[in-house]
């Protein structure tokens, strides 16, 4: 990615202009990436389905392939779409999100395999992903799609 790919579009986040989240979405959609605030750091997002976005998440952060990516989801519906939900942890999702936390669940088969882990959960042996509804406003994610996210830190933890 060059510095003419880069741009900065600030979205002021308690008055947020429509025509600058609709650019936001344009960006997602074809397959380019953000950076937005969440309820502990910045992530780092493009559409789930987008395998040219999330490469260039991975080449960006020159992140790992076999690292899971978790995404963020507009509702406790969006998350079941994506994975599956027990009543226990129906519950404890319903009180705690939004908020700080992913929860990891066994993927349902619409999740992409690339975001994946290669290692399957133990007990049943099936993939497992990270969902997450963040209180940080969610203005900027369309309800159609979630957005894959990665905490913007590399190995290092330095942030970028």
């Amino acid at each position: 990615m060059s510095d003419r790919d880069a741009m900065l579009v600030a979205i002021h986040s308690q008055n947020p202009q429509a025509r600058l989240i609709r650019r936001a979405a344009e960006i997602i959609k074809s397959g380019g990436i953000i950076i937005y605030p969440t309820d502990t750091v910045y992530g780092m997002g493009c559409d789930l389905f987008n395998k040219r976005g999330i490469e260039r998440i991975y080449e960006i952060q020159r992140r790992n392939r076999k690292q899971p990516l978790s995404f963020i989801c507009s509702d406790l519906k969006d998350i079941s779409r994506y994975a599956r939900v027990s009543d226990e942890a129906y519950k404890i999702m319903k009180r705690l999100l939004p908020g700080p936390y992913t929860f990891i669940l066994e993927a349902s088969r619409i999740v992409p395999k690339i975001i994946l882990p290669k290692r399957r959960l133990r007990v049943s042996g099936s993939p497992t992903t990270g969902s997450a509804m963040p209180s940080s406003p969610r203005w900027a994610l369309p309800s159609s799609a979630p957005a894959s996210r990665t905490k913007a830190a590399n190995s290092s933890a330095i942030p970028g």
